[in-house]
């Protein structure tokens, strides 16, 4: 009978991996070289910080799960807790129990944990094993156009027929849309927010946003927003030519403009945005605003729309999606579904009503 031996790996370890030829010509690699120093990066992490998980069979690995570390806030306490990420185990070892040895070890490692994203399964799996319980649920994703070829591919709904008659439909529906949108945008009476655009948050960012993050659900200072700002969910890739390794979650990313923007108006400091253009898809990471300035905030969402070819916004944030419906943003296709934001017990006594930022959690 084979043997499975699991391997733990700190900060420390992994950075020695990095640097390792031979882990990088294995199979079934849980990711890029790229992917792996954005886990590095993480300064909440200690370097004895365990981080991956793996799992071998005579050295071939056949299943593996990652943990971001990450910070949360209860009465007064701030506490270290992990984000547990890229949950796999090998088909051929699919129902051998592995992958609930994985997360009980986890468990044990990370007593405080939360999971914020996930396939169904995966997440029922892991309420049904006791080790988490639900604390609220928030859109899977939403769509302002959902005739995006890459957003098809992700979701195998790119058959010939649907590409053979794709560009037809976008033309159509990306018409309608913008006249739509333009129609909305007429009505608005709102303060016109203008903005200004910085490769990092600034010191006079910071001031503002940190009375901003005090609903949110994790933990934040200075050191790790810059970070999580540096960290958008598309890591780059080089359109035109095949990677040397794929890893199962696709960690290649895509092509990417990303921004960071300070909002004002009338000079006032009123919310910030980062944003990522990728491939016709509008990413929202972090948005946060003062009271007052949501339809201000949309106008200008609108006027991004309309000006750069997005053709899907994609965000798992329930607090945008309100903002949205209350003021009758246009949509031609949203589509989503209840995702489970799951908590450990250990962190029962969160008060309800955190806001997860689409930024927040594992990538």
């Amino acid at each position: 009978m084979e043997t499975t031996m699991i391997r733990e790996y700190s900060k420390s370890e992994l950075s020695r991996l990095l640097q390792e030829p031979g882990f990088w010509q294995l199979d079934n690699l849980p990711f890029t070289k790229l992917r792996l120093a954005q886990y590095l990066a993480n300064p909440i992490a200690e370097d004895d910080d365990i981080l991956w998980l793996m799992a071998f069979i005579n050295e071939r690995i056949v299943g593996y799960l990652g943990v971001i570390p990450d910070r949360i806030k209860i009465d007064d306490q701030v506490d270290k807790f992990g984000w547990p990420t890229s949950w796999w185990i090998d088909p051929e070892h699919r129902g051998s129990g592995l992958a609930d040895r994985l997360m009980q070890r986890l468990a044990e490692l990370y007593p405080r944990m939360a999971a914020n994203s996930g396939t169904p399964r995966a997440l029922d799996k892991l309420q049904q094993s006791g080790l988490m319980q639900i604390y609220g649920k928030r859109p899977r994703t939403w769509y302002f156009l959902n005739l995006n070829a890459s957003v098809l591919h992700d979701f195998k709904r790119d058959g010939k027929l649907v590409m053979a008659i794709l560009p037809v439909l976008r033309l159509i529906g990306s018409t309608i849309s913008k006249f739509r949108l333009k129609k909305w945008l007429a009505t608005s009476a709102a303060p016109v927010l203008k903005v200004d655009f910085l490769d990092k948050p600034d010191i006079g960012a910071l001031v503002t946003l940190k009375d901003l993050w005090q609903n949110d659900f994790t933990y934040k200072d200075a050191t790790s927003f810059v970070w999580q700002n540096s960290n958008p969910a598309f890591a780059p890739r080089l359109k035109g030519v095949e990677s040397l390794k794929l890893t199962y979650f696709g960690n290649n990313g895509y092509h990417n403009m990303s921004f960071q923007l300070m909002l004002y108006h009338n000079d006032k400091p009123t919310g910030w945005m980062s944003l990522v253009l990728s491939d016709g898809v509008l990413k929202l990471p972090f948005v946060y605003l003062k009271p007052g300035y949501e339809r201000g905030w949309l106008d200008l969402l609108a006027k991004i729309c309309l000006s750069n070819g997005v053709d899907v916004i994609y965000s798992q944030s329930s607090s945008l999606l309100e903002q949205m419906d209350k003021h009758g943003f246009p949509c031609l296709f949203r589509k989503s579904y209840k995702m489970k934001l799951l908590i450990s017990k250990s962190l029962a006594a969160l008060p309800k009503g955190r806001i997860l930022q689409d930024g927040d959690g594992a990538f």
